[in-house]
């Protein structure tokens, strides 16, 4: 342990880290036939640097590249060693300390590994930190690895698999373990991450573009195409296999620089790839124009694509691309199956509704894996502490129901706004779930103690009041929303995951109702009833408890979250309490209270109106009943809810496009907006345009998105509703309108001009 802290201090590295990494040194020991170091168990996935240092300090020489050193017949990277070189441990050889390590330890290596610390970015020849789960990769990725393996029999064609999307999504990771066993050619010792690297098989090579957008030797404005070009010139009987982790900004910038350029660069093997991946889905078909290098039998699946790359009739490489960021990691993972040379099948990527997800079948759903298996690495353990919000929160991710729960409230929230969860971000929720806004607060060595710090000692009511308090913002229904500390609210501004998630807070929207499992309806009265029906002698927590028939509150509900309770309960039998203080307590614990009741049903803010877009996509191409009198209000109001009438004006020289509402002083020229249909298309797995038609042409697109939907439901009786997102919606919508004052469509027939003033307006002329 002492050895450990010296080199924590030497190192800057993470308790965990410097353990694994141990066991690293003892993998070596044994490769090369020494005993390893007593109670460190031998690791693989070794770093070659590592492997180079411990055998240069045993006086093992290393200085080339090959295996000769090895004392037995094996492959550098081979995941077993000999049993003449190797003796598995007692168990009582095994340190105590790394069989079962210390319950805030193993909490700091989390937040390091969620929050940007040590070991978060992986490469192809870092070794992977086994302390952690390996989580189900994102939608055809695993079978595209197993696709593209360079140890799998070839035809003399190399492989292309190009994984697509933003960072944190897991494609690294994915590189690393498809180069596991393979030898390392080229070699990077400065601890940093490079765009190339370069191993070698039995049977074939492989190229490792491990981040596409550090820039390449030799200034190329073009280096991922050069690359492709590169290797579809080499097909042989040992060819190069090629994967790549490329951003979509990659594929912009050089398929610009391609369009730029003269005929030789765009009819490449590179520039055909490129143009493939960043296609929209069922385009450029076909030999690409009659270009030497194109593409055949192409598939695309959304999330997953694979074609032939020909030059001319003659076959270059098979190609493959996943979209790593096209599916959620809190949806059921499709499936897919790869032939010999491409896509064979897929299954259809879909979204669930809110109100059938406590039926759902968790285990094909990324992100309960993950939560899953951290739940058993956590299992057990204690704390000593009589009031710990981090033991509370281990027990609520122990419950499928509740993990499930969870999961639900941050799918609520990638639809609310508008972005995906990735692993990174998925990581940093897990830290939340199990360390609440910690990080934001301290650095990790301190967890222990100011846990110990804040325990209440029965001595002065108010302040272990206070001190539960400060304790309950580790709890997991107030972390993951930032709402216990104005410090924290501050930090969601930087903080991707509390971007997201506080627009999930239920104390947003909490609906006056008694229903939690319908989406459409309120859920909040048994919380006030709890609140304003208790006295001193009756616990509000209890009431609520009685209420609940479902057990899901029952499973949220801890020992600390009792503890909370006896103290309010203390404090707000105080005579000598000032009125404000009682006030301020009240209101704090109502919130505490509403958040754990609607995290353990999986009540998020603005459910009604995530369930409406979600109803949206499963009718395209109709519009729900419930939105499509909002959306006319929205886009073409009339001039008075209170008419007969059914006439929208939108003015003609004004520098918005907003429609005439209620009685003018000064006279306007305007048009008339007629009668629109409206539709939906599905564009996506989950995406979907709103089409707007007059006489069946085509009069506008907008996304349906949350937004629009929170303001078409907020429309009341034809009036039309504004709330805070009216920002994001209030552009949109007038581009739509403004289509109306398209010169072509003024000249459309019956198209009516009017002088609109005060309450009426005379036609001044119909275009006809």
């Amino acid at each position: 342990m002492e050895h450990n802290r010296r080199v924590q201090d030497a190192t800057g590295r993470t308790k965990g880290s410097i353990e694994f990494k141990f066991c690293n040194v003892s993998h070596v020991l044994a490769e090369a036939g020494h005993d390893y170091v007593e109670g460190y168990k031998p690791r693989s996935h070794v770093q070659e640097s590592l492997r180079r240092s411990v055998l240069e300090a045993i006086g093992v020489p290393r200085t080339t590249s090959d295996s000769s050193w090895l004392p037995r017949s094996k492959k550098v990277g081979e995941q077993q060693v000999s049993s003449a070189s190797r003796r598995e441990p007692d168990r009582a050889e095994v340190s105590e300390e790394v069989l079962t390590p210390d319950l805030y330890d193993l909490l700091g290596d989390l937040w390091d590994r969620a929050t940007g610390g040590t070991d978060v970015a992986a490469r192809p020849d870092q070794a992977e930190n086994q302390n952690w789960p390996s989580a189900m990769r994102p939608a055809g990725v695993a079978e595209a690895c197993q696709w593209f393996d360079p140890e799998r029999p070839h035809n003399g064609v190399p492989r292309l698999l190009f994984l697509v999307g933003g960072p944190g999504a897991g494609k690294s990771h994915a590189t690393a373990s498809v180069v596991v066993g393979l030898h390392q050619v080229t070699h990077h010792d400065d601890g940093l991450a490079h765009r190339v690297y370069r191993y070698s098989g039995s049977i074939a090579d492989v190229l490792i573009i491990n981040d596409a957008t550090i820039g390449a030797a030799g200034n190329s404005v073009t280096p991922l195409a050069g690359e492709v070009d590169a290797v579809a010139a080499l097909g042989s009987d040992r060819p190069v296999h090629l994967m790549a982790c490329v951003n979509r900004g990659i594929l912009v910038e050089e398929g610009t620089a391609i369009a730029r350029a003269g005929h030789a660069a765009r009819d490449s093997a590179g520039a055909a790839v490129l143009r493939w991946l960043e296609a929209d889905s069922g385009t450029a078909s076909g030999s690409d124009g009659g270009l030497l290098w194109w593409l055949q039998d192409r598939r695309d699946e959304g999330f997953v694509r694979s074609a032939t790359l020909m030059e001319a009739d003659r076959i270059r490489a098979y190609v493959a691309g996943v979209y790593v960021d096209e599916c959620s990691l809190f949806e059921p993972r499709p499936s897919v199956h790869f032939e010999q040379y491409k896509v064979e099948s897929a299954t259809t990527y879909g979204v669930t509704r809110l109100n059938d997800r406590f039926q759902m079948d968790h285990r094909s759903i990324p992100a309960h894996d993950l939560f899953a298996q951290m739940s058993k690495r956590f299992s057990d353990m204690a704390s000593g502490f009589a009031a710990d919000p981090l033991l509370a929160n281990l027990s609520s991710i122990s419950n499928s129901a509740l993990r499930a729960n969870i999961l639900t409230i941050a799918r609520s929230a990638e639809l609310t706004y508008g972005l995906r969860f990735t692993y990174r971000e998925l990581w940093g929720l897990l830290a939340r779930v199990l360390v609440g806004d910690a990080p934001q607060r301290m650095n990790r060595e301190y967890l222990r103690s100011f846990i110990e710090d804040h325990q209440p000692d029965g001595i002065d009511p108010q302040r272990d009041f206070a001190r539960w308090r400060t304790l309950a913002a580790f709890r997991t229904h107030q972390a993951i929303f930032t709402a216990s500390t104005e410090a924290g609210r501050e930090g969601a501004a930087h903080d991707p995951v509390l971007r997201m998630m506080r627009h999930a807070d239920p104390v947003r929207d909490a609906l006056p109702g008694n229903n939690p499992k319908d989406p459409y309806s309120g859920w909040v009265d048994p919380v006030n009833e709890a609140l304003t029906s208790h006295h001193t002698e009756t616990s509000p927590l209890e009431v609520l408890l009685q209420h609940d028939g479902s057990g899901l509150f029952e499973a949220a509900v801890g020992a600390f979250d009792e503890g909370l309770d006896k103290a309010y309960r203390v404090v707000m039998g105080l005579d000598d309490l000032p009125e404000k203080d009682r006030r301020e307590a009240a209101s704090w614990y109502g919130s505490y209270l509403m958040r754990l009741y609607a995290v353990a049903h999986g009540i998020t803010a603005f459910r009604k109106e995530i369930s409406v877009l979600l109803d949206a996509i499963f009718s395209a191409p109709s519009l729900p009943d419930r939105l499509a009198p909002g959306l006319h209000t929205l886009i073409r109001p009339q001039r008075s809810s209170r008419s007969s009438s059914d006439e929208s004006f939108l003015p003609l020289y004004d520098s918005r496009a907003e429609p005439i509402r209620g009685s003018l002083d000064t006279p306007k020229l305007a048009t008339t907006m007629d009668g629109l249909a409206l539709a939906t298309e599905r564009v996506g797995g989950e995406q979907v345009i709103l089409v707007l038609k007059r006489n069946g042409r085509d009069m506008g697109r907008i996304a349906l998105d949350f937004p629009l939907v929170r303001e078409a439901l907020s429309c009341v009786d034809g009036f039309p509703g504004v709330t805070d997102l009216v920002e994001s919606t209030a552009p949109r919508l007038e581009r739509v309108r403004a289509v109306h004052l398209r010169s072509q469509t003024l000249a459309a027939a019956n198209t009516e001009i009017r002088l609109v003033a005060g309450q009426g307006g005379n036609l001044v002329t119909v275009k006809g």
